[in-house]
């Protein structure tokens, strides 16, 4: 089985110029958590998900709590607080920032004559949740864990079972 059997064909992509609130309003129009960064020429130049908009808030206004009882066996556990105003605050701030600006710029991509194995291989490898499916340089194609799991179980569907 090849990526191109699996892939979604019609993908929700970004454009550098947009920005991370219209990102963040593409992800729950089309319920997706991340996307493709794609140019005028349909290359692929990034990628965005809600986990790295999270990772790029700032916030300000931090304050450290002891953990009681510790979690660990000796010595002290602290946690991190951030209020929610803080992060509503940072998100604001963050929000018209150019996906330019946030994005993963080594992306993770895969052929789309690359096996299903191989793309799992590299999600697997690199932490991440989709994979952007190319030809001749542009965007063709992604996909995701979920993909590669309805490809597996429709794969497994349509082979014949071995009766014992």
């Amino acid at each position: 089985m090849l990526a191109k059997d699996i892939m979604v064909q019609e993908v929700v992509t970004l454009h550098p110029e947009d920005t991370v609130a219209e990102a963040t309003m593409k992800f729950a129009e089309h319920e997706v958590s991340g996307c493709p960064v794609v140019d005028d020429e349909g290359t692929v130049v990034g990628i965005l998900s809600e986990a790295d908009i999270l990772a790029h808030l700032k916030t300000q206004y931090k304050s450290l709590k002891m953990k009681v009882p510790p979690e660990i066996m000796f010595g002290i556990s602290f946690e991190e607080k951030v209020k929610e105003k803080e992060m509503v605050k940072a998100f604001d701030e963050i929000g018209g920032a150019k996906v330019r600006d946030v994005m993963r710029r080594n992306v993770i991509m895969a052929p789309a004559n690359d096996t299903v194995q191989s793309v799992v291989r590299k999600m697997v490898k690199n932490k991440i949740n989709r994979v952007p499916v190319t030809r001749d340089g542009k965007l063709v194609g992604i996909v995701t864990r979920g993909d590669v799991m309805l490809g597996l179980y429709q794969n497994d569907n349509s082979t014949p079972r071995k009766s014992s």
